[in-house]
């Protein structure tokens, strides 16, 4: 039997990579905002909570885009702790 990777947990559905890329937030209330990947996954991702808001509100969704990219997600605020923010993809 395989073992779990040190990202992977029983309730996670989906394996995290840990990688650092630059993102940019959008905000029709709160603007702008440039953000730093902890870690991602098919579902979602964390960034650092540093530059950011003070509290950003679970459930808050926000406009995504990666550097040089004309792609953009959408992406909705599910947790908020002092180190991270994490951010699943709708």
């Amino acid at each position: 039997m395989k073992k779990p990777s040190p990202t992977t947990f029983a309730f996670r559905k989906h394996t995290r990579s840990k990688t650092r890329k630059r993102i940019q937030l959008l905000n029709d209330s709160l603007g702008e905002f440039l953000a730093i990947t902890y870690d991602v996954s098919e579902s979602g991702l964390s960034i650092e909570r540093k530059n950011l808001p003070d509290k950003l509100k679970v459930g808050e969704t926000f406009s995504m885009r990666l550097p040089h990219k004309e792609t953009i997600e959408r992406v909705r605020v599910v947790r908020d702790t002092p180190q991270t923010v994490g951010l699943a993809f709708v």
